[in-house]
């Protein structure tokens, strides 16, 4: 799924419902970064320190929300120390943050096209710092279907 900033580990999804791994491709062991009794997680993404994971939770085909937790050395966060990043109603695909932590970047339908979207995120506590806004339309050249794949 993902390469780690530092290029030694991958970000991996494992059995169902899909949990979020990190395997070290050195030794091959691998931790447990987020997971769900009931819903997929997908798309991580790792903040440039490591200390913070990107991820999506999949409700359903149409509620697909973007959250970010703490990195945690004895498993996954709970679900209540979750970050919600965007609305719960809406699509949302394959996160990136900027070199400096401070802003989680994302694909979204939430105007009803895949477009690009961003939310700046406090440095220490990646709390939303201010609305989720548009960066670049793509109305009519990208497609997004499902899968999270970019098409067009």
């Amino acid at each position: 799924m993902a390469w780690t900033p530092d290029g030694t580990r991958l970000i991996i999804n494992d059995r169902v419902p899909e949990r979020m791994l990190l395997h070290n491709v050195a030794t091959g062991q691998r931790k447990v970064l987020m997971e769900h009794p009931k819903y997929a997680i997908h798309d991580g993404a790792l903040s440039p320190d490591a200390k913070w994971l990107a991820f999506k939770v999949i409700r359903s085909a149409a509620r697909q929300p973007l959250h970010i937790a703490r990195v945690r050395s004895d498993g996954s966060a709970a679900e209540q120390d979750w970050i919600s990043i965007s609305a719960g109603d809406e699509q949302t695909y394959k996160a990136f943050w900027s070199p400096d932590g401070n802003l989680l970047y994302f694909y979204s339908r939430r105007d009803g096209k895949a477009c690009l979207y961003a939310r700046r995120v406090k440095q220490d506590t990646k709390q939303p710092d201010g609305e989720v806004f548009a960066v670049r339309q793509f109305h009519d050249r990208l497609q997004m279907p499902v899968t999270g794949q970019i098409v067009g």
